[in-house]
């Protein structure tokens, strides 16, 4: 399953409606549909949103960050991992 990311800190949430309006444009579906697998905020709450999708029984996720800061994110996305990993 592939999810599309935006992590930072508390303040990304805010930007939550332009992300998800922006998501809906680039995978042609609409923002309703965007919405529930969009994972924003910080890397301890992507962290629980990710476990969530563990615990319901996905085996493999692959965070997508269509984002032009990919770098940052993928820093981020790597303690996302660690803290799934440590449960």
């Amino acid at each position: 399953m592939a999810l599309p990311v935006s992590l930072g800190d508390a303040e990304v949430e805010c930007g939550r409606g332009s992300y998800i309006e922006t998501l809906g444009r680039i995978y042609g579906v609409s923002e309703e549909q965007a919405a529930p697998v969009a994972i924003l905020g910080t890397p301890e709450r992507a962290a629980e949103q990710v476990a969530a999708y563990a615990a319901a029984g996905v085996d493999r996720i692959v965070l997508s960050f269509p984002t032009d800061d990919w770098e940052r994110q993928y820093e981020l996305g790597t303690r996302v991992r660690e803290l799934v990993e440590a449960g």
